[in-house]
């Protein structure tokens, strides 16, 4: 059982990632009802998958559709000295939880499952 998940779209074109990691658009449905979904992988061309986001029914494939991991983005205020902070889920809470004396600058943090975060500093 594969842990891959797939999501039919409902507006298209609609972007993918492929089992081998590459990017997928689903372009729009055709009436064909083993595999309604028509668009492309970029380097392989054009595709067709069914409901599940198969290529090729009762097998894997590395064209297989999961959906695009979603990335999170959290802020925490600077103190330069200070060893802990607290993680706001928006710039306007981290602003409005400062100590502004005290605060230096702003770091957001960007995180997709399965990637390492990343780190940015932004002015107070």
């Amino acid at each position: 059982m594969s842990d891959r998940k797939f999501t039919p779209p409902t507006e298209f074109p609609a972007e993918y990632v492929t089992r081998s990691g590459c990017k997928a658009v689903i372009l729009g449905r055709m009436p064909n009802s083993v595999y309604p979904f028509v668009g492309y992988v970029e380097d392989a061309g054009g595709l067709t998958w069914n409901e599940d986001g198969v290529e090729i029914a009762d097998l894997e494939s590395d064209a297989d559709l999961h959906d695009l991991p979603k990335k999170q983005v959290h802020w925490a205020n600077d103190y330069a000295d200070a060893a802990w902070s607290i993680w706001y889920d928006s710039r306007r809470h981290a602003d409005m939880g400062a100590d502004e004396p005290f605060r230096i600058g702003v770091i957001r943090r960007e995180w997709v499952e399965g990637q390492p975060p990343q780190y940015f500093t932004e002015e107070v």
